[in-house]
């Protein structure tokens, strides 16, 4: 069983997946947005990456683990689903015709997790999420280019200045929810700079705050996690979006990652923590494409009908990406990294994934 430290980030992170589902559900099937703040989880994920990878490889990271296989260690965790979400992308895009992007070119993209820069409406046609893979990757690559220098004066400079590049994106794409598309591709680099390297600081100081923060029980902090992401639509727009998205990812998610490092996990909550833990990543990666192989019958229904067949195709999605982590996303990696000469425990390579 994992430290229940680990435990409250795992399930933060399937219920996190798990918005994302319901918010992109809602977009695509026209259902009324509650979860039309759900993109919010997303700055979630980068903040307990920063985190947890600070923990997990920074200590590693010296000549024992270059770039280049601190990056092998990153693409064998993240590719495998990668692969698999673009290749239903794939197969859906064929099946529905001409797109915004060629479909050569859109599915190159998905394979080789190379963005559409200049053409089209979003950055990966095929799979619309894997924008912030390629940005967690990007942001990977420079943890470790600048580990020797990256001391705590560094890391908050780090994080002021993509706090200044995230008001200029903002009043530039009127918008902070950045990254998904050409148009806001370069505001994307400060939103995710701006949690990840937050993570990262937070994790380096965790021994000068942890005896300040109190321990409160995991469910709690779930339920107020889904209070901010439903806040504002239960609001009616009274804070203006972007106050509100800002108050989100620079007060109120850290002070919650702080408590999630402390919080307690029930002990009927630790294998449900864990599961959700396994679910996060694969839901993530494929649920996309999957809402749009169903969209086609759920569409042309009205009501209560809609509804009726949307929650249980929710449903399958959720079993398929728990199968696809069981029986093809865990053997491929053990199998990969079986193969490797200076293999990482697969545990520790898990508990990184966004």
């Amino acid at each position: 069983m994992k430290q229940a430290r680990l435990l409250s980030l795992d399930a933060l992170r399937g219920v996190a997946a798990i918005v994302v589902l319901i918010h992109h559900a809602e977009r695509e099937l026209h259902f009324t947005a509650s979860f039309a703040y759900g993109y919010l989880a997303v700055d979630i994920f980068f903040l307990m990456s920063g985190f947890v990878i600070a923990g997990a490889y920074e200590p590693r990271m010296d000549a024992r683990m270059g770039l280049w296989t601190f990056l092998k260690l990153r693409l064998i965790r993240l590719y495998p689903m990668m692969l698999i979400g673009a290749l239903i992308g794939i197969a859906v895009a064929a099946a529905r015709g001409p797109g915004d992007a060629p479909l050569l070119l859109a599915g190159a993209s998905a394979l080789l997790m190379l963005p559409l820069v200049w053409t089209g409406p979003l950055l990966f046609p095929v799979n619309i999420p894997e924008w912030s893979i390629f940005f967690e990757i990007v942001t990977n690559t420079l943890h470790r280019l600048t580990i020797s220098w990256l001391g705590e004066r560094l890391l908050v400079a780090i994080i002021a200045v993509s706090f200044l590049l995230l008001g200029v994106a903002g009043w530039r794409l009127h918008g902070l929810a950045n990254g998904f598309s050409p148009e806001t591709f370069w505001g994307g680099f400060p939103r995710v700079f701006f949690s990840y390297f937050l993570g990262v600081l937070l994790h380096r100081t965790q021994p000068r705050w942890r005896a300040h923060v109190p321990v409160l029980p995991l469910p709690l902090l779930l339920v107020a996690f889904l209070a901010i992401v439903l806040g504002e639509s239960a609001l009616g727009g009274r804070i203006p979006a972007s106050a509100y998205w800002l108050g989100a990812v620079t007060i109120a998610f850290p002070l919650g990652l702080m408590l999630l490092a402390q919080a307690r996990v029930p002990a009927a909550m630790e294998r449900i923590s864990e599961a959700l833990g396994d679910l996060s990543y694969p839901l993530y990666a494929v649920h996309m494409p999957l809402l749009l192989i169903a969209a086609p019958a759920i569409l042309p229904l009205s009501g209560p009908a809609r509804a009726g067949l949307a929650i249980p195709v929710g449903g399958v999605i959720v079993i398929v990406a728990l199968l696809l982590d069981r029986y093809y996303d865990r053997p491929v990696r053990k199998r990969i990294q079986g193969r490797r000469a200076d293999p990482a425990p697969v545990a520790e390579v898990e508990i990184a994934a966004p």
